[in-house]
Order: structure tokens, then C-alpha cells, then sequence
């Protein structure tokens, strides 16, 4: 498929991003990716005769070097798990990317796009685009598109180039004129035919075009979406603007009228309103209520924020000006008033985190709708919900925002709002409730008061403030008590605690960190005296915002309700963490700054990385054990290494890597090497650290490339939080203000007047963002779903994102169900394929257990024998793991789900022209002459186990997503090795490439220890080149035990074993041949015997250091028990125990000491009175205290 893009409409930043996500997705999927210049107006243009004749010059130029460069590092990519993707190196470049990116389109006295409007372009041509503003390929608003004969004349150029798909970024008014001009394509097709523009063969192939929109607006004013790309960007540079203007307002106690875009949508007004802390807001959905208007402008503050929509009016549609509300501001209040319109700056500059990422992951989906579009289906236009990409018809989209526009026109302002989503009308209802106080009139009554404690959990987050802000005005305006509680719970227990007031929080909303200071205390320091602070203070209700810690102390308090009635009250947690790893919820507070964060660092990085043309830069990241920060950042700067504690780092995964990163730095064109980086988990490893890595990367790079490291640190937590975190942390807060208030009912009502009160498990609940909606969810129930050792969710939606940026930056595998990497093995001599492999490539996350669970009851269940050659064939190289006939591998694929790509395995055939490295005992039997036979002929009469139906199946594993088998399994029966093939081809592995040359190896001694079993016949080995996986397998790679004396024995007198070692061993460097195998059986004979004699011994001499010890302890108790010197310098008595033979087996026989054969002297510390020391001396005591009394008595009266 051939898939041409445009950007059409007016320019918002994420564009570029999605035009380099759409090029190398289609790319991936085969497909030849082309772009059109200027939006509509380069479709209806084409390209002329000297263009297509300067393109081919170009094309032709930019391949035949690829294709020099290529071979001139021939070395390099033949290296073993170096496999470029044929895909990619013939789509690699097209010599028109420095052009589009330069800004010109024509270099001096060199290339030019003039005249050339539709342009292939390939991986390297887009490259680094993400990262900047606008669209690189121009756009236009195309008044010729809108007639006929403009979109035959489109229709034409697009059929002359062969493109039959066609990728739209744009507003409502360019994905309008996408689906008009699909609608009618047959017809325009019908009349160039008659036209004679086009043959027969070319209507026929051009019958139907594919048409994929996606929303390019700031105005974000496209209904059945939540987000536009580039509303992000344009409303961070509002904030930035307004921010600015808060600190001269307040020096100055100035008004300041802010006019923003947004002709027929207020979204921009809105959320800077709420994220800036504005005082008014004027938006087209919204008209001020009262009216006149301008009498309700009361304010008595020291600065004053109004923004002011550009399409904004009254009740009448009379039209509101930014220098009509100056006016008033200043002839009706005073107010000295400054108007500032920020026009196109909203437009421009580079696009934020979110700008880049939404855009990646919609340009990844519209290529998949393009690739399963038919002629039934409608148009898509690739929207969002919360964090949900997803297809929409566009005919319904457009329509819908049409209908607000019309709901307008007729005063409908109800309709407008309903239409513009339930999001808006959340954010619209809660500027109005932080905005202004109401009067004690409009507030709860007073039983239905709360007090409020505010908790800051953790450590700090963008958007704390926000919420606490947030939070604290609701509270006053409906007539509660915010009380903040500082430095957490040890400033509770420290009576750390004051009232927030509605002036006192004005300013929170841009700043950074936690204004209530934070910790890591939980209430477990002292969880009663926590208790006896709540009851003291009479907290009705609390609100913690943190991140894990958060949600830890929660769950302590809703565990201490059953001790203490204090904590009978309702409860709530917002997520707030720069690590996002709060479990059920998608997205926390500060997590969005922290990628904004990572981005501005990310791209002054990259930039000296690509000025010093060929260096790695190692970036560190905090995060904790949650990957979210390093692999979402991986995703918006185009990281080519991301590292994750999820996955964690290998060995193998670095060897890996720098194949990959020597790869792709010989590919890029001489002397223009871009900068890359590698983003690592502050907790990837504690081995494989930053330094260590750059370290590696810098003596691995050689000549291609050098390497430096950064640490990002704390800069990632600190900041102004982002206008997107601050919204959300508004609307958040007020979802938990009303989740309170709801609970704070029911627990009142449940109590009929009581003094005890009980508050339902639901009451204890977090506030989460899931997929397109917005839940509460028991503290109880996310237990379940959280790894409190790792501290953090079970599952993470980002997981396929660190996979999604390895493709991107061109790292290519085949890919399995679970969106991990794995690489499938098959024999070409038997036609086996590798069931271990295949087990992996289905299930990448399993368990060594289960691996081995499954293999044993194939094995168990199926005769496999001759798949691995046996000892009565010789010619067949036997290799580790376990193998089984295609019959059997495609009834196992059914229940993997690889069933298409074990099918391709058992189809392919060898390359006649391969030269595969082949083993010594293999070479040996291909010499000897042998009756002509046919290798797959001879692997088709191999016996196969029948199908039994009696034969009883494996029980279910809980663990495995799929379980075996669902057919019925073969009997068991003896084992009949299959047919020796005439001449035993070695065996090779289907790889996405065509097998490279190799060196035939000399035979050799391996390095590796051999088992000392002697029945096992020599193992000829062979080279593999096949596609492994970049992801770590979840399954440790553990070296097996030191074989013991009984599992020697039973080795050297059983018959050899299939193995079921790891496939990663499945190679080794050589192997004896056969004229050492003699010398191998004697030499495993002898460690045999010197094994029995080394244990024979051990264990004798342990046995004759315990008896020798048990006879010292006995020598000293007898020797205590003598009292003259002369008889304890005799030493033992001799009446000993003789010492068992060193021949028997070891026996512990305790007896008494024969005592009574020694002649034993009195003890001299008895004494003469036959009396102990300890005897003797409270004698003498008592008689020391008799005669006291005594003398006491009887002296006075001798006086």
C-alpha cells in the first residue's frame, strides 16, 4: 500500500510528530510512505514533469549510496544478531529529508522540491521531527480543493504516484474535505477514465480510497474527542503568558485582560482560567447570565485576571471585546487595566510531552485503520478518550462540532455545552465554583458542614497545590472548614495545623512542589495518637494527596476504623507522583510536569549530542521501581535504548544493544550522524548502572560513536507544574469535595442520632483515571492490584509504549501476542520445530515452572522421537531443548496463537545457495556416499503420534493466558527413531533475513564443562543467526547444579536424554570430534572415580573431627571433677572409646561417662563442713547477722 499524508488547516504543534509516527509505522507494515506539501493545494498541484524527472535523480542518488554504504560495512552487519530489516534499509532514505526539514526547499545551486509537491520520503528522512513546531510539510487553506475540478486534478496526481490511501491532519473544515472528496473518489475516477487520463488497469487498482483523519487544532474544538494535537502546547504557552503577567499584575495591583484564541470554542479561555486562577472568563458556549453583565463584575483583590475568548459574546451574540471588558474594569471599578493578545504565539514553538506522545500513538493507529479499511467501512478519525485512542467515523465527528457551532447561532446554549462533552461542562462548573465566593445564604446548612483535613503524602508533585487550592475555595463557598494539616501526619501529631483561607490560596494554582510540606511519615508511627488528633480537631472528613505513600496511609486508616472510632469518616486519596505508580489509575498529578521536564532536558541534550555528530548520551531518570517517567520520556524524545525496572538490563540485553547501536550509527549517512540517547530507571539495575553502561558504551563504540552520561535527578520533581496537571488536579479535587460530601450524608444517616457511627468500606476509596472514565475505587479492592513489595500496579497501561519506541527508532523482531519479542527455531533436516521457543514466543512473561510444566506434558503425551535425532543416527546433530514434527507444532500453534507464523515456518524451504556452517560429525556423514534420498521426504515418513481421544488431557494452568492444546492428544507408544535422511543437512533457523556466509570452524575442545556421562555421543554444533529479542525474558537464566555422586552414576548408566536446557545455549563454539571420544569416555570414567574417593574421604575425615571433639568435651568435664592438681595433670582417664573403622558409615552412639571405675578425691571447695561455696557463704552470712544481733542484745547491759 502506498499511504500519502498532509497537513491541512491551521498549524498546531504535535503535527510533525505525527507525520514521522505515520512514516515509519507504515514502514513497519511494508507499506511506501509519501508527503504532500502544502496541505489541499500540493495535492491539486502534483508534481510536474521536471519534478518527477528531478525526484528520480534524487531517489536514484540517495539508494545508490545506501546501497555503497551498505557494502562497505558488509563486516559489521553480518555480525551474529545483527539483522537489519530489508523492509527498512530499502525505505531507509530518499535524499529529500534535509530539504523538507531546512525550511528552504532548495539548497543553492544544489537539490530542489520545486515543482514537487507529493514526495517519498523514508525512516532517516523524518527523523528528529517530533521535537519541533509547526508542520514541516506545509499546509495550506486550499480554495481550489473546494471545487471540482480541484479534486479531479487531486484525484489525478494521486493515481499518477499509485497512492490509494491518504492520511488528513487538520481541523473540522480539512477532515470535511476529506471525507467529500472520498465519497466522491468513484466518480472522479469514472471521469478521468473517460478523460482518457487514466488506463483501464489504473481505474481498476484505484477503485476505492482509504481515508484516515486525524484532529490537528488548538482550539481542541473537534467533538467525540477529548483532546486535539496541539491544545496542549498552545494552552501551556497561555499559562507560561499568564504566570508572566500574575508577578507585574501583583506588583502593581493591575487588571489584566488576556485575549486568547478560540473563535467558536472557549476550551483554551476555560482551562487557562482554571489553571491561571482567573478571575472571569468569557467563552462562546457560555455567555455571562446576568445581564447587563458588566454589573456583575465585583472584585476587591490587589490583581485581577480576565481572559477573554476571540468568538466570545453576550446573551444577544453581541460580540464581548478584550478592549470593551478594559473599558469597564477601569471606568467602573478603577482598576488600572492593561490589555495583552497573545495571538500567534499561541501557535508557535516547540510541542510539550503530551503533544508528542498522543500524536505517536494516533499515527500508529490510523496506519492499522488504513491497513483493515474496506470499501463497507466508513472514514475514522482517530480521537481520544481520557487515555484511550480511539476510531470515530468522521462524518459523525464533523457533524456533531458543526451542530455546537448552530446551537450557538440560536441561543441554545444548553445544547452547546451538552455537545461540547461532559468534561467541559465539569471544568466550566468548577471555574465557577473556585472563582467566587458565595454569601452565607447560598452555603450547606450547618449539619451539613464538614472539617476538612488536607494531607500532603509522599514527595512533592506538580499540581499539590492546585488540588489543596482547589479543594480549600470549595470548602468556603459551601460553608466548610479546610483545615491544613503541615509536614504530614508528624505535623499533625505536632498540632502543625491551621484554616486555609480563600485569599490565603489565591496563588497556589502556578506554584511548584507542596506549600504544606511533605514526608513520608505514615500514621502507623502512631497510629493511636493519629486517632486522638482527629477525634481533638473533629476532623469530619479527610483528603490525602500523595503517591504510594498516599495510598499506604489510607489503607492504614481504613484498617485502624475497627480500633478507633475516629477514623469512622470519609476518606479519599489523590494520586499525586512524579512516578505515576499509584496501581488502577492511569495518570497522577506531577507526572505530566516531570515529562515536560524530562523533554526540555531531553531535547538541550540531543542537541549536543547531534552537534558532536556521533555520540550517546546515557540520561538517568528518578521513577523509583515504576518505569513510567523513563519509558513514556523514551517515547516523546526518541530515545533509542529505553530501561525500565519492569524489564530490568542483562548481559545479553547490553551485547544486544550495542550491536544495535553500532548497526544503526553505520547506516547513518558519513559525517551526519545524529545524537541518540538512552534513557535509564534510577532502579533498571543495580549492577548494570549509568556510569557502568557508559562506560561500556564508550569502549564498545570504537570509532562510530562516543558516550556521556547525565543524571536529571530532582530537576524532574521540581518546577512549574503544567497546565494539564493543573486542571486535572482542579477537577479531581472537586470530584473528591463531592465524594466526600455524598459519604458524609450516609454516615450521618446511618447513625439515627447515635453517638457511634459506623463508614462503609467504600467510604476509604482513590480517585482514578481508567481508560475513557473517572472511578472511585475502594482502597480494599486496589490492594488487590498492587505489588506492595515493589511498590507499585500490577499492570501498567504504558507497557507496550518501551516496545512501541524500540520499533520507532528501528529495532525490528518478530512479534508475539503479548507485544513482546521472541525468535521461533526450526530443523531443516527433520523439519522440527522448537517447542521451547515457541512456548516463549507465545507466552514471554511465563515462569521457568511453567515452561517446564508444559514441555513435560508434551512430552508426556506426544512421541517425538526422531524430531531430535537419537543414538542410532549418527548423521543427525542432536541440539538442546525439545522438538517436535510440524503436525504436532501446528496443532500447539492453534492453542499459542501463532498458528500464521508456525505455518510460514514449516512452508519455507532452505536456500539452495546457503553455505550453513555445519558440525564435524555432520560434515563426516555428508561425505560418506549415501542412496539418493530427499531430506523432506524422508522427514514426511517419519512415524507421527495418532490423535487419541482416550488419552488424558494436561489439567489448565492457572498461570498460562492460553492453555494447551484443545485437541486430543497422541498416544503413547514405543519410541521409533525416524529414518537417518541421506545426507544431513546442518540445522538452520528462519530468520527475518537471508542466512549470511560463515566460516567453517575447525574442531575443538569446548570451554564449557561437560556432564561426565560417558554414553553420550559427540555433539556436532552449528552457527545460528537468528532474530532475538531486545525485551528481557521475565524467566532467570540460571547456570544448572553441580551434578551429585547418585545423578553421576545414573548418567553413566542411562541412555542419552533429550535436553531441555535454555535455547539461548543452544550453540556452542565446537565440540570434540570423533577421534577424541575415546579420550573423553576415559577421562569422565576417572572424575567418576576420583569423585567416589574425594567423597570417601571428606567423609571420613568429618567423622573423625566430630569424635575427636565429643572426646575433648568429655576430657574437660572430667577434669573439672578432680581435685587434686596431681590427679588433673594426669590428664583423661584412659577407659576411652575406641574409634569406629574409617570404613563404616558415620554414627552418632552417645554414652555416659564411666565414672564410676575412677577413684575420686573430695573437692576441695566443698571444704571440711561437707558444704558447696555457694552453701558456705550464706553460712557465713547467718552467722555474721547472729552474732550482730547479739552484741546488739547483750552490751548494753553490761554497762
Amino acid at each position: 500500500m502506498k499511504i500519502a499524508i498532509l497537513t491541512s488547516g491551521g498549524d498546531s504543534a504535535g503535527m510533525n510528530a505525527v507525520v514521522r509516527s505515520i512514516v515509519k509505522a507504515g514502514i513497519l507494515k511494508g507499506c511506501e510512505m509519501w508527503v504532500v506539501r502544502e496541505g489541499y493545494e500540493g495535492l491539486v498541484r502534483g508534481n510536474t514533469e521536471a519534478g518527477e524527472v528531478e525526484s528520480e535523480v534524487v531517489n536514484t542518488f540517495a539508494s545508490t549510496s545506501l546501497n555503497a554504504q551498505i557494502k562497505s560495512d558488509q563486516p559489521l552487519l553480518q555480525q551474529e544478531d545483527v539483522h537489519p530489516d530489508k523492509q527498512l534499509l530499502h525505505n531507509l532514505r530518499f535524499g529529500d529529508g534535509e530539504l523538507l526539514k531546512d525550511g528552504t526547499c532548495e539548497f543553492v545551486g544544489g537539490r530542489t522540491l520545486k515543482g514537487r509537491y507529493i514526495v517519498r520520503v523514508g525512516w532517516d528522512d523524518v527523523r528528529g521531527w517530533f521535537s519541533q513546531g509547526g508542520t514541516l510539510i506545509g499546509t495550506a487553506r486550499s480554495m481550489t480543493f473546494k471545487t471540482i475540478e480541484g479534486r479531479t486534478a487531486a484525484a489525478f496526481n494521486l493515481i499518477k504516484e499509485g497512492i490509494d490511501a491518504l492520511v488528513v491532519c487538520g481541523g473540522d473544515g480539512s477532515l470535511t474535505g476529506a471525507d467529500v472528496f472520498r465519497r466522491e473518489w468513484p466518480d472522479l475516477v469514472r471521469s478521468l477514465k473517460e478523460q482518457s487520463s487514466i488506463s483501464d488497469r489504473q481505474a481498476e487498482q484505484h477503485a476505492h480510497l482509504k481515508v484516515v483523519g486525524l484532529v490537528g487544532s488548538i482550539d481542541n474544538d473537534m467533538c467525540l474527542t477529548d483532546l486535539t494535537i496541539g491544545a496542549p502546547t498552545a494552552l501551556q504557552r497561555i499559562c507560561e503568558a499568564i504566570d508572566n503577567i500574575n508577578s507585574t499584575a501583583y506588583s502593581h495591583s493591575r487588571a489584566f485582560v488576556v485575549e486568547v484564541m478560540g473563535r467558536d470554542c472557549g476550551w483554551l479561555a476555560l482551562m487557562a482560567g482554571v489553571a491561571g486562577g482567573a478571575d472571569f472568563i468569557f467563552i462562546p458556549e457560555r455567555p455571562p447570565v446576568s445581564q447587563p453583565w458588566e454589573d456583575a463584575m465585583e472584585l476587591g483583590k490587589r490583581k485581577t485576571i480576565v481572559i477573554v475568548a476571540e468568538g466570545a459574546h453576550d446573551l444577544d451574540l453581541n460580540p464581548i471585546r478584550a478592549e470593551y471588558v478594559k473599558d469597564v474594569l477601569t471606568e467602573r471599578l478603577g482598576l488600572d487595566t492593561r490589555v495583552t493578545t497573545l495571538g500567534h504565539t499561541q501557535r508557535g514553538g516547540r510541542p510539550c510531552a503530551l503533544d508528542r506522545i498522543i500524536p505517536t500513538l494516533q499515527g500508529v493507529e490510523a496506519v492499522s485503520a488504513l491497513l483493515e479499511s474496506t470499501t463497507e467501512t466508513p472514514s475514522y478519525m482517530i480521537g481520544l478518550h481520557e487515555n484511550k485512542v480511539v476510531r470515530v467515523p468522521l462524518v459523525e465527528a464533523v457533524a456533531m462540532t458543526r451542530s455546537v457551532a448552530t446551537a450557538v447561532k440560536e441561543k441554545d446554549f444548553d445544547k452547546a455545552l451538552e455537545l461540547r462533552g461532559s468534561e467541559f461542562k465539569e471544568a466550566l462548573d468548577g471555574f465557577h465554583h473556585i472563582s467566587r465566593a458565595h454569601d452565607e445564604k447560598s452555603k450547606l446548612p450547618k449539619e451539613k458542614r464538614m472539617r476538612v483535613a488536607i494531607i500532603h503524602m509522599g514527595a512533592p508533585a506538580g499540581g499539590m497545590n492546585a488540588a489543596t487550592r482547589t479543594a480549600a475555595r470549595y470548602c468556603i463557598r459551601q460553608g466548610h472548614t479546610p483545615l491544613a494539616v503541615h509536614n504530614g501526619f508528624r505535623g499533625l501529631l505536632d498540632d502543625n495545623i491551621d484554616t486555609l483561607s480563600w485569599l490565603g490560596v489565591d496563588a497556589w494554582m502556578n506554584r511548584g512542589g507542596s506549600e504544606l510540606g511533605t514526608n513520608r511519615a505514615l500514621p502507623s508511627i502512631d497510629l493511636g495518637g493519629v486517632a486522638s488528633k482527629f477525634q481533638e480537631y473533629g476532623f469530619n472528613a479527610i483528603m490525602l494527596i500523595g503517591g504510594f505513600e498516599g495510598f499506604t496511609a489510607l489503607l492504614q486508616l481504613d484498617e485502624g476504623r475497627k480500633h478507633y472510632p475516629a477514623f469512622q469518616i470519609p476518606m479519599v486519596h489523590i494520586p499525586a507522583t512524579i512516578s505515576n505508580n499509584v496501581p488502577m489509575t492511569e495518570y497522577s498529578l506531577g507526572s505530566d510536569t516531570s515529562l515536560n521536564a524530562l523533554v526540555d532536558a531531553c531535547d538541550a541534550i540531543k542537541q549536543s549530542a547531534s552537534a558532536s555528530r556521533n555520540r550517546v548520551f546515557v540520561v538517568e531518570t528518578q521513577g523509583g521501581k515504576c518505569g513510567y517517567i523513563a519509558a513514556l520520556g523514551g517515547l516523546a524524545v526518541g530515545a533509542s535504548l529505553v530501561y525500565t525496572p519492569e524489564q530490568g538490563i542483562t548481559l545479553d540485553t547490553l551485547r544486544r544493544d550495542v550491536r544495535f547501536l553500532k548497526t544503526r550509527y553505520a547506516l547513518d549517512p558519513p559525517g551526519k550522524s545524529e545524537g541518540r540517547l538512552v534513557i535509564r530507571n534510577e532502579t533498571s539495575s543495580k549492577v548494570y548502572t549509568t556510569d557502568m553502561i557508559t562506560k561500556m558504551l564508550q569502549e564498545e563504540g570504537g570509532t562510530l560513536f562516543d558516550a556521556r552520561s547525565a543524571s536529571l535527578g530532582h530537576t524532574l520533581q521540581g518546577g512549574i507544574p503544567s497546565p494539564m496537571d493543573r486542571a486535572r488536579a482542579a477537577r479531581l479535587s472537586l470530584k473528591c469535595m463531592a465524594f466526600l460530601e455524598l459519604h458524609h450524608d450516609l454516615i450521618q444517616k446511618s447513625a439515627n442520632g447515635h453517638k457511634s457511627r459506623h463508614a462503609p468500606p467504600e467510604s476509604a476509596a482513590i480517585i482514578t483515571i481508567q481508560t475513557s472514565s473517572v472511578k472511585m475505587v475502594p482502597v480494599q479492592e486496589m490492594v488487590q492490584h498492587a505489588d506492595m513489595t515493589n511498590r507499585r500496579g500490577k499492570e501498567a497501561w504504558w507497557s507496550g509504549a518501551k516496545d512501541l519506541e524500540e520499533q520507532l527508532v528501528g529495532r525490528l523482531k518478530i512479534e508475539v501476542p503479548d507485544g513482546g519479542h521472541a525468535f521461533i527455531l526450526r530443523r531443516f533436516d527433520t523439519n522440527a520445530l522448537s517447542i521451547t521457543t515457541m512456548f516463549r514466543a507465545a507466552f514471554p512473561t511465563s515462569s521457568e515452572a511453567e515452561e517446564k510444566a508444559e514441555i513435560t506434558w508434551v512430552k508426556e503425551n506426544h512421541d517425538l522421537s526422531g524430531n531430535n535425532g537419537s543414538s542410532r543416527e549418527q548423521a543427525l546433530t542432536r541440539l538442546a531443548g525439545t522438538w517436535v514434527g510440524p503436525q504436532l507444532a501446528l496443532e500447539l500453534a492453534d492453542s499459542y496463537g501463532l498458528t500464521a507464523l508456525v505455518q510460514a515456518m514449516v512452508d519455507a524451504k532452505p536456500d539452495p545457495n546457503g553455505n550453513y556452517r555445519r558440525s564435524h560429525k555432520a560434515t563426516a556423514a555428508a561425505n560418506t556416499p549415501q542412496p539418493a534420498a530427499n531430506n523432506n521426504d524422508a522427514a514426511a515418513d517419519t512415524p507421527r503420534a495418532k490423535v487419541n481421544a482416550n488419552t488424558p488431557q494436561k489439567p489448565p494452568s492457572k498461570a498460562l493466558p492460553t492453555p494447551s492444546p484443545t485437541s486430543a492428544p497422541a498416544a503413547k507408544r514405543r519410541k521409533e527413531s525416524s529414518p537417518a535422511p541421506a545426507a544431513a543437512a546442518a540445522p538452520v533457523v528462519i530468520a527475518p533475513s537471508t542466512p549470511g556466509q560463515s566460516k567453517t570452524l575447525l574442531p575443538r575442545r569446548s570451554a564449557r564443562t561437560k556432564s561426565p556421562a560417558p554414553s553420550r555421543a559427540p555433539v556436532a554444533l552449528t552457527s545460528v543467526a537468528s532474530t532475538t529479542s531486545s525485551k528481557p525474558r521475565s524467566r532467570s537464566s540460571v547456570a544448572p547444579p553441580t551434578p551429585k555422586k547418585k545423578d553421576l552414576e545414573l548418567h553413566a548408566k542411562s541412555s542419552p536424554a533429550k535436553g531441555d536446557h535454555d535455547e539461548d545455549a543452544l550453540v556452542e563454539d565446537g565440540v570434540a570430534g570423533s577421534e577424541l571420544y575415546e579420550q573423553d569416555i576415559s577421562e569422565q570414567k576417572k572424575l567418576i572415580a576420583d569423585l567416589k574417593k574425594k567423597r570417601a574421604l571428606e567423609a571420613a575425615a568429618a567423622s573423625t573431627s566430630k569424635q575427636q571433639d565429643r572426646d575433648d568435651e568429655m576430657d574437660e568435664e572430667d577434669e573439672e571433677e578432680d581435685e587434686d592438681e596431681e590427679e588433673e595433670s594426669e590428664g583423661p582417664s584412659k577407659l576411652k572409646r575406641a574409634r569406629p573403622d574409617e570404613e563404616e558409615p558415620l554414627k552418632f552412639q552417645f554414652k555416659e561417662p564411666e565414672t564410676e571405675q575412677r577413684q575420686i578425691a573430695t573437692n576441695r571447695r566443698v571444704g571440711r563442713f561437707g558444704m558447696e561455696p555457694r552453701t558456705k557463704s550464706i553460712a557465713w552470712g547467718l552467722a555474721a547477722f547472729a552474732v550482730g544481733m547479739g552484741a546488739v542484745s547483750f552490751l548494753p547491759n553490761l554497762f
